[in-house]
């Protein structure tokens, strides 16, 4: 059975992951306060208990390596939740959907540090929202973790909760992880009450309501909680970043690519497809989603 923190409060005497001795690593460093602020204030609100399990597979974390987050992303309390957990222990890159950067979410962007925060390319059509792969996203990323020595933390939908329209699982993940000689360690998160587990949109519109309920003393409800579950590293396969990339570069330049590079670029973005389902896979069977 995976090794668990204790359930924490907001009180600021605490134990964190700080006071964990992990090592010396590349990934070791520490959010920035205004993002571990923002993510408190958010949860001591809605979730004031909290713990992390599984800090113990950081230490499996090959020496030497670059990590990628990984998250299945179930809901809106993901971020805060990571944040909260893992903050004291590394310098966290969020990634999101380059609509937040236009809706009203970019208050909330700009509140907790925008700095802290990276596009990834996606178009809005009546269906909802989908990724638009864009190498140079996956490029600014790398640049900022390499100079920063930051973690990124890159969240997919997961089909299976209840969303009208999900988002399917992107390939980013892997094509940064090429860029970076990256590992992939999975985080998940869990919301419950008793006999209850929160997730997805119908459900977190319940949550709200009942946290809601109760702060205007309108009728008692049972204590919230959550779950940070960190799983074992992932190796994955390196693509081709270069062949992916060509054609995206001819374009921009007006030129198009050849039969053979586009073949190439073909295999290699099939490639990733298949690493990002079977990675995606992988983490469904080891947290039982």
């Amino acid at each position: 059975m995976a090794e668990s923190t204790p359930p924490r409060d907001d009180n600021p005497q605490a134990e964190t992951p700080e006071e964990n001795d992990l090592g010396k690593a590349l990934w070791e460093g520490k959010t920035p306060d205004s993002l571990q602020r923002a993510s408190k204030k958010t949860l001591s609100l809605f979730l004031p208990t909290r713990q992390v399990e599984g800090l113990e597979n950081l230490e499996k974390i090959p020496p030497g390596r670059r990590i990628i987050l990984l998250s299945p992303h179930s809901s809106n309390f993901d971020v805060p939740l990571i944040v909260d957990a893992l903050g004291n222990l590394m310098n966290l890159q969020i990634t999101g959907m380059s609509t937040h950067w236009e809706d009203a979410k970019k208050h909330m962007l700009n509140y907790a540090g925008k700095s802290s925060f990276s596009p990834i390319s996606y178009k809005k059509s009546p269906k909802g929202y989908s990724p638009v792969f864009d190498p140079w996203n996956f490029e600014d990323i790398r640049d900022i973790v390499d100079n920063e020595d930051k973690v990124p933390w890159m969240g997919y939908s997961r089909p299976d909760l209840n969303n009208k329209n999900p988002v399917p699982p992107g390939t980013g993940f892997v094509y940064l992880a090429s860029l970076l000689d990256a590992v992939i360690v999975p985080v998940v998160t869990e919301i419950q009450a008793p006999g209850k587990s929160f997730e997805g949109i119908g459900d977190q519109m319940s949550f709200f309501k009942s946290r809601i309920s109760t702060a205007l003393g309108m009728k008692p409800i049972a204590q919230h909680s959550a779950i940070v579950k960190i799983g074992k590293p992932i190796e994955i396969p390196h693509v081709d970043t270069a062949a992916i990339k060509l054609p995206f570069s001819r374009r921009l330049y007006g030129e198009k690519a050849t039969k053979e590079q586009m073949e190439k670029y073909s295999q290699e973005s099939q490639r990733m497809r298949e690493i990002a389902e079977k990675v995606t896979q992988q983490i469904k069977g080891e947290f039982s989603l």
